[in-house]
C-alpha cells in the first residue's frame, strides 16, 4: 500500500481546460497517489466493463474489506493513470491484475466516452477522478470465443474479494436506486455517466440480438 500512495499521478489543473483540447495547461504538476486521495486533487482514472452479449450480463467484482477506500463494494475493475501513462496501458493492466483475464488484445478494448466523477469513498475523502470508461465484450472472435467462467479468474490477492456476473436490467436499477439502499455497490453519481453507460450497453445488446439470435429471413 505504501509503494502505491507514493505512485505519480498526472494532476488536473483545470478540469474546464478538458474542453479545450488545442491548450497544454490541463495536466499541472504531478501529485503522489495518497495525495490525490486525501487533499481530493482531480486526476485520471480508468474504468474497465467486461460485458456479456449472450446472457446481457456485466461482470462485477467486489473490493477486498480490508481496503480504505470503497472497501467490501461491487464495481468494475478501476485503475489510476500513473504519470505520462496511456490511459490505454492502464486499462489493460487493470482487467488482467484484476481479474487475471490476459486473453484481452489491445483491439478488444472499446472507448466509450469520458466522464468526471467526484465520490465519497467511505474512507474519509472524496475522490475526484477524470474517468475514462472502455467496454470488453464477450464473446469475440479474437481473445475469448466463449464467455469467461468465474473459475477461470484469479483475482488479485487483497484486492478482489470475489466477482460474479449481474444482469444487465438488475444493476441499472441498483444504480438509478439511492446509494443508501445499495450500500454494496460502487453507484457513479455523474448522471451523464449513467445515461451514456446504459446507451452504448442497451444499444450493443440490442444490435447483437437482432442480428445474430434473430430468426434468418432469407427463403
Amino acid at each position: 500500500q505504501s509503494k502505491k500512495g507514493e505512485q505519480l499521478l498526472d494532476q488536473i489543473g483545470d478540469l474546464d481546460a478538458l474542453a479545450r483540447p488545442a491548450e497544454l495547461n490541463v495536466v499541472s504538476d504531478p501529485c503522489k497517489r495518497n495525495d490525490a486521495y486525501n487533499q481530493s486533487i482531480w486526476h485520471r482514472a480508468v474504468h474497465v466493463w467486461v460485458f456479456d452479449i449472450e446472457g446481457g450480463n456485466i461482470l462485477i467484482q467486489q473490493r477486498s474489506d480490508k481496503k480504505r477506500h470503497f472497501g467490501g463494494r461491487w464495481n468494475c475493475s478501476t485503475g489510476h493513470i500513473k504519470m505520462g501513462e496511456h490511459a490505454l496501458t492502464t486499462a489493460m493492466k487493470s482487467v488482467k491484475d484484476d481479474v487475471g483475464l490476459k486473453a484481452f488484445k489491445e483491439n478488444d478494448f472499446e472507448y466509450l466516452f469520458q466522464a468526471n466523477v467526484a465520490m465519497d469513498t467511505g474512507g474519509g475523502c472524496v475522490l475526484r477522478q477524470v474517468v475514462d470508461v472502455y467496454m470488453l465484450t464477450v464473446p469475440n472472435e479474437d481473445s475469448y470465443t466463449e464467455v469467461p467462467t468465474l473459475k477461470s479468474m484469479t483475482l488479485a490477492k487483497g484486492e478482489v474479494e470475489s466477482v460474479k456476473y449481474i444482469d444487465i436490467e438488475k444493476l441499472e436499477e441498483i444504480w438509478y436506486g439511492s446509494q443508501s439502499a445499495h450500500p454494496d455497490f460502487v453507484i457513479p453519481t455523474n448522471d451523464e455517466y449513467k445515461q451514456r453507460f446504459w446507451y452504448y450497453i442497451k444499444r450493443r445488446y440490442k444490435k447483437y440480438h437482432d442480428q445474430v439470435l434473430s430468426p434468418s429471413t432469407s427463403p
